[in-house]
C-alpha cells in the first residue's frame, strides 16, 4: 500500500510538472507500475505477507492515490476559477 501511494503520487507529480511526450509518459507509468509490482511480489516471495494482503494493499493504495489526485485536481480548478474571477473584477 505504501509503495502504491508513494510511487503513484510521485509519478503523478512528476508527470504534472514535467509534461513529457506521450511515449515517455507511458514509459514512466510502466516503470512505476513495475516498481510497485516488484515491491508487492517481494513481500509475497519473502513470506512477509500473503498474496491477499498485497492485493488488498494495492486496492487501498489505488483508492487513496485516486482520492488524492481528485482532490488535487479539484483544488487546482477551484484556485484557477478564483484567480480568473478576481481578474475580471479588477479591470
Amino acid at each position: 500500500m505504501n509503495s502504491m501511494i508513494a510511487y503513484g503520487m510521485l509519478t503523478f507529480i512528476l508527470l504534472r510538472i514535467w509534461k513529457p511526450a506521450r511515449a515517455l509518459t507511458t514509459a514512466i507509468i510502466m516503470m512505476a507500475a513495475l516498481l510497485i509490482a516488484g515491491v508487492g511480489f517481494s513481500r509475497v516471495y519473502l513470506g512477509v505477507h500473503y498474496i491477499s494482503d498485497v492485493v488488498a494493499g494495492f486496492a487501498i493504495g489505488v483508492f487513496w492515490v485516486g482520492l488524492c489526485i481528485a482532490l488535487t485536481e479539484f483544488h487546482q480548478r477551484h484556485r484557477n476559477q478564483r484567480r480568473n474571477s478576481g481578474k475580471g473584477l479588477q479591470e
